[in-house]
């Protein structure tokens, strides 16, 4: 839904490391893929997810669901 969006789109503009194009595309675009789309795209969802299952991170696991 459009607060799960926007609460991930917050989330990732603190984050130092995600280009702040690749948030935008994300905000504007989301509803238009699969999230299957999205974790298999050259973005930083990919990453993002991986680290957050791999240190347990529930914070980012949450973002991202």
């Amino acid at each position: 839904d459009a607060k799960s969006i926007k609460d991930l789109v917050e989330y990732c503009r603190l984050q130092n490391d995600i280009d702040d194009d690749e948030i935008k595309k994300v905000q504007r675009e989301y509803r238009d893929h699969t999230p299957i789309w999205w974790y298999t795209a050259p973005y930083f969802m990919y990453s993002m997810l991986n680290r957050g299952l791999r240190q347990m991170d529930v914070d980012i696991i949450l973002k991202m669901g």
